[in-house]
């Protein structure tokens, strides 16, 4: 759920997004206006989501590591939280070469499963959860941006 959206008409809106399996419901009330008090939109979910991670250069899911348990999970684009799979252990090696392999079914990079893994923790809009600040294994190297800033 979002709140305090910078609407169009430089006012505020209060927004809510609710996602169920097959849809996105983005709910926005506008008490300020008169006309249209709230309005409900609706989306099928893996078109809209897919269409979203795309524009961040990211897949809609993947696999990935949670890094403190060393768990299997798999993320979604846009999610806070993510689907453990723990019946698999802690293992971080053995269940990184498994996203790894999953993801290279699904054309997933390292360099997206990481921003992936980044993006579910700190935001889907922090730094970290932008693959051109990856290289090809999915290390950081920070963005070409970043790099400017540090270098001055």
């Amino acid at each position: 759920f979002r709140s305090h959206i910078p609407y169009t008409f430089r006012r505020e809106c209060l927004g809510f997004r609710v996602l169920t399996d097959a849809f996105a419901f983005y709910i926005a009330v506008t008490p300020w206006n008169e006309k249209c008090a709230a309005a409900i939109y609706i989306y099928d979910r893996k078109t809209l989501m897919t269409g979203l991670a795309a524009a961040h250069g990211l897949p809609e899911k993947c696999f990935g590591v949670l890094s403190y348990s060393g768990e299997r999970i798999l993320i979604h684009f846009g999610e806070k939280d993510v689907e453990r799979l723990p019946q698999y252990g802690g293992n971080a090696d053995e269940n990184g070469r498994f996203a790894d392999n999953e993801n290279c079914k699904s054309k997933v990079s390292k360099r997206q499963r990481a921003a992936m893994e980044c993006g579910v923790m700190y935001g889907w809009h922090h730094p970290l959860a932008d693959p051109a600040g990856y290289d090809d294994d999915g290390n950081y190297v920070g963005t070409e941006e970043n790099t400017k800033k540090r270098k001055r």
